[in-house]
């Protein structure tokens, strides 16, 4: 008999046969030959030493539904209609996903320090754009050029959140808001090999804490937290700041200068660390073709 025949042409005497396979012979598999097939049953088991080439599947209505190499001495199940089908559209389906995540060029994913020497503090700078010390429309600037630089950070929120004063000194507390910046990742742990990264931080976090002593600023502290995210990630940045840590021998930061008059401040970044997390839309593509494809290898395995 033809293999190429249609399945219409192949009926038994009360059922559509609803799968043939090329077994290197003209033999076409029916009800009760060659195990068990029928368009409501059909668990198949190829005997060892049969090749049994190419597996094609069609519905009741004898129509194609799809080819498939099978395995010697595997069980194909084609019961439900076609499930041999199914079950390939659900491994491509599977392939796509874990394609996508894979394609995804991107940073490693991790958290590092300064305390723990994954990169270089650096330094930072404000400008006063907006007029002075504390003042909206300021504009910040910190990190270490070649590995990580947060450029271009504008001041739009500023409340004073009060004085401690003490019998020599006070302590002014302020708590400061950033947005529009930009971090760029580029030479440093994080970098899978296609860096640098554009990381748009969403928000940045200060709060600073200056110490007056007879009217004067005698030390500045600060630590920060931003916010941020690029495709496939998101990204969080935190620092801190003291300058009798870090100019110990003026106590204060550099003033920056245009001539003679001061236009922003400068110093040395104490601390800092980067944490980059995947975002849940990559996760739920990884879980789900990570999923399927267990799913898969448990069906085989029964």
């Amino acid at each position: 008999m033809d293999l190429g025949e249609s399945p219409a042409s192949l009926q038994g005497p009360s059922r559509h046969i609803s799968f043939y396979r090329d077994l290197g012979a003209p033999t076409v598999v029916t009800n009760g030959k060659i195990g068990e097939a029928s368009a409501r049953k059909g668990a198949i088991r190829v005997p060892a030493g049969i090749d049994p080439g190419s597996t094609k599947c069609y519905d009741k209505d004898s129509r194609f539904r799809g080819e498939s190499v099978a395995l010697k001495g595997v069980d194909l199940d084609f019961s439900g209609g076609c499930r041999m089908m199914r079950t390939r559209i659900a491994v491509g389906i599977a392939a796509l996903f874990v394609l996508a995540v894979g394609a995804q060029a991107g940073p490693h994913f991790g958290t590092w320090s300064t305390f723990t020497g994954d990169f270089d503090a650096g330094a930072w700078q404000e400008l006063f754009l907006g007029g002075g010390e504390a003042q909206v429309g300021n504009v910040i600037s910190v990190g270490a050029a070649g590995q990580w630089f947060l450029d271009s950070a504008t001041l739009s929120a500023h409340t004073f959140l009060g004085a401690d004063i003490f019998d020599t000194f006070e302590l002014h507390r302020h708590y400061m808001v950033y947005t529009g910046g930009t971090l760029l990742l580029d030479a440093g742990p994080w970098n899978s090999g296609d860096g640098p990264y554009a990381v748009a931080i969403s928000a940045l976090q200060v709060m600073a804490t200056q110490k007056y002593a007879d009217g004067q600023l005698v030390n500045l502290a600060w630590t920060m937290t931003g916010e941020g995210s690029m495709p496939g990630a998101s990204v969080c940045l935190t620092g801190a700041y003291d300058s009798t840590s870090a100019s110990p021998a003026t106590r204060m930061p550099d003033w920056v200068f245009d001539g003679d008059q001061i236009i922003g401040m400068t110093d040395d970044v104490v601390s800092a660390s980067i944490t980059i997390v995947p975002e849940p839309g990559t996760l739920l593509l990884a879980g789900m073709g990570t999923g399927i494809v267990g799913w898969l290898r448990r069906r085989r395995a029964v």
